[in-house]
């Protein structure tokens, strides 16, 4: 799911260069964070999760978590 994960942010990144932020928000919150969520939020990953290793996932979690607070401020 590497491949579709990066896709998926690279859609989010070109949201945001064109300044479609509110966009590029909800995927973050709708498709992207759903898919990276289940660590922070179960302690474990779920099934629709992309990343398996918590760990890794928590890294990832908090850097979309970050972006989605960044993009509010400019919204």
């Amino acid at each position: 799911m590497a491949g579709a994960l990066t896709n998926k942010i690279n859609a989010v990144l070109n949201m945001i260069d064109l300044g479609l932020y509110q966009q590029a928000l909800d995927k973050l919150e709708h498709d992207i964070l759903p898919k990276t969520n289940g660590c922070a939020t179960i302690g474990t990953s779920d099934n629709n999760d992309w990343v398996k290793s918590c760990p890794q996932q928590a890294q990832l979690y908090s850097l979309i978590v970050e972006a989605i607070d960044l993009l509010m401020d400019l919204i």
